[in-house]
């Protein structure tokens, strides 16, 4: 790691990429990867009894004080200070990778007392809490601030980063959203039912519900021992329905189930209710 430093201008060293991504021409840096580099040097310079690592951590954090694209320094979302994952991107704004930089300096701080890393974890740690909000869609988390949903692997890892924070005791934000993270992992959909007790033959009807999560919701609708109408399709969380129009008088089973579609770990909610169809009064 000593090695492959490299001097940023007069300020400090960073650990640079070579090749191009993301839109972003080398060499360029990652918020990151610095913090964490910074992170491993100062637990190795006491677990190996080598303190020329803390002057070459010391000299990475200049980093966190220099603006794009030389740096990762930018202002965040929330107006705060937020370090990136990428410097040539100072609009692209990605959680995990935000929460792990501050862990980076935070545990660095911790390990050498080095004042000036724990300032620079002081100025941007408001930043991350006021972010938090803004990373959770209400059934999963989004990757980046106003992008895409995280993909399975990301949102753990998100998740990780939180607990990490929970863990160190920096705000109880953290613990709430670690908790609120997994339950999205690991919590069934919640299937509720709002059919109506009467309809009329040929009349089209809203089978109405609500989900919770990102689901795949079945719908079976049986009179007696025949099935009168089955359907498949995905919804997202909130108030949603499947339309039917029944072909006779009769009374009607209308049963409904729903699985999870991100996590693959078949997670389901069903519910059963009954409909009544009346004659068409016009017939």
């Amino acid at each position: 790691m000593e090695t492959l430093a490299v001097r940023r201008g007069r300020r400090f060293i960073a650990w640079e990429y070579l090749f191009d991504f993301g839109g972003g021409a080398p060499p360029w840096m990652s918020g990151m990867a610095q913090a964490t580099a910074i992170q491993a040097l100062g637990r190795a310079a006491a677990l190996l009894d080598q303190p020329h690592y803390l002057k070459t951590a010391r000299r990475a954090l200049g980093a966190f004080e220099t603006l794009p694209p030389a740096g990762v320094r930018a202002v965040g979302p929330a107006g705060g200070i937020h370090y990136l994952q990428y410097s040539f991107a100072p609009r692209l704004w990605i959680f995990n990778a935000f929460l792990q930089s501050l862990i980076g300096l935070y545990d660095f701080s911790k390990a050498t007392g080095n004042e000036r890393a724990r300032e620079l974890f002081e100025e941007a740690e408001p930043e991350a809490r006021e972010e938090l909000p803004l990373s959770d869609v209400g059934d999963w988390s989004r990757y980046s601030y106003a992008g895409n949903e995280s993909s399975a692997d990301y949102h753990e890892l998100l998740r990780e980063f939180l607990q990490s924070m929970c863990s160190r005791r920096l705000g109880a934000e953290y613990c709430t959203y670690a908790r609120r993270y997994r339950g999205y992992q690991t919590d069934p959909p919640v299937l509720k039912l709002n059919v109506p007790e009467l309809t009329q033959k040929g009349d089209l009807t809203a089978i109405r519900f609500s989900i919770s999560k990102l689901s795949a919701v079945e719908i079976t609708i049986t009179k007696g021992q025949r099935v009168a109408h089955h359907q498949i399709a995905t919804f997202r969380r909130g108030a949603r329905s499947f339309l039917w129009r029944p072909r006779s008088r009769g009374l009607y089973t209308v049963r409904l189930g729903a699985k999870e579609l991100r996590t693959g770990l078949g997670l389901k909610d069903r519910g059963t209710t009954e409909i009544e169809v009346e004659p068409d009064p016009a017939a």
